[in-house]
C-alpha cells in the first residue's frame, strides 16, 4: 500500500517559498528534550532489543490526542521490526509491482542506514522504521508521488532523492537521511518532533503538515486520517491483520 501524503495547501506554499531554511539539515538534531521522555528520540540507537519481544499482529483504532495512543512501553523492539516485517522487507516490491524485490544486501543497507541516521538524529529507530514500513513497506523502488510536491524514497520524503541501482548504499543512507532530518525544500521527522515534542504528533504533521485545531491525531487536515493510527499499530506489532480503521475516516 503506497501511502500518498497530501498537504494541505498552505503548508505546500509556505515551505515552497523557502527552501533555504536557517537550520542546518544535514545535521538536524532532536533539541526538544520533551521528545526524549515521551519515546520519541534517544540519544543512542545501540540497543536494538528495546522493547517487546514479537509483539502481536493486530489492529487497534487509535483517535484523539498523543496520550490515547500506545505507551512506549507497548512498542515492539527494533529488532523484533526487522523480523515480524521480514516478508515485507523481500517481497513486498513485488507483490505491488514496484520493481525486484529488494535483495539481502539492500535489507541490511537499510538496517545500517536507519542505525546510523537514528544516532546522528536522536529519533528513535523504530519510528523511522515504522515511517519507512507506512510509507513504502521498505521496498528501495518505491515511485515517488507528486500531489504538488514530489514525495521520492523510501519514507516520500520532500523534495528529497530516490533509490540510485548504481549508488545502493549511498541512495539508501540518502533517502533514510532526507526523511529523519529533512531536505531543503522540507522537514522530516526531527523537525516534527522537535515542534511537537511526541512522536504521534510528529507523525501526524510529517504526513499532514500540522495537526489539527481539535487535536485529534486521526484527523488528517486532508492527508491520511489513519496515518498515526497505523503508525501506532507498527510499533506495536501490526503487520498483515486487517485493519480497523473505519472506512468513514478514509472518506
Amino acid at each position: 500500500m503506497l501511502l500518498r501524503r497530501i498537504f494541505i495547501l498552505l503548508s505546500v506554499s509556505i515551505i515552497a517559498a523557502a527552501p533555504a531554511q536557517q537550520e542546518d539539515r544535514e545535521h538536524a538534531r532532536i533539541t526538544n528534550e520533551n521528545a526524549y521522555y515521551s519515546g520519541a528520540a534517544s540519544r543512542s540507537s545501540a540497543n536494538v532489543k528495546d522493547g517487546i519481544n514479537g509483539g502481536v499482529d493486530e489492529y487497534i483504532y487509535y483517535s484523539g490526542p498523543a496520550s490515547s495512543f500506545p505507551d512506549q512501553s507497548l512498542w515492539v523492539s527494533f529488532e523484533s521490526m526487522f523480523k515480524i516485517y521480514n516478508g515485507w522487507l523481500h517481497h513486498y516490491c513485488s507483490t505491488h509491482k514496484w520493481g525486484p524485490n529488494n535483495t539481502a544486501k539492500q535489507v541490511q543497507i537499510l538496517r545500517d542506514a536507519v542505525q546510523s541516521i537514528a544516532q546522528a538524529s536522536h529519533v528513535d529507530h523504530r519510528f523511522i522504521m515504522a515511517v519507512i514500513l507506512q510509507e513504502s513497506g521498505s521496498c528501495v523502488w518505491v515511485p515517488t508521488t507528486d500531489n504538488g510536491v514530489k514525495n521520492p524514497g523510501l519514507m516520500q520524503s520532500h523534495g528529497g532523492v530516490a533509490f540510485n541501482p548504481r549508488d545502493e548504499r549511498g541512495s539508501i543512507f540518502r533517502m533514510v537521511k532526507d526523511g529523519t532530518q529533512g531536505t531543503k525544500y522540507g522537514p522530516g521527522l526531527t523537525q516534527a518532533i522537535n515542534e511537537s515534542g511526541d512522536v504521534y504528533s510528529a507523525a501526524r504533521i510529517y504526513n499532514s503538515g500540522s495537526v489539527a485545531k481539535d487535536g485529534d491525531l486521526s484527523n488528517g487536515n486532508g492527508a491520511t486520517a489513519c496515518y498515526v493510527s497505523d503508525i501506532a499499530n507498527r510499533l506495536t506489532g501490526w503487520v498483515d491483520a486487517d485493519s480497523k480503521c473505519p472506512e468513514s475516516v478514509y472518506n
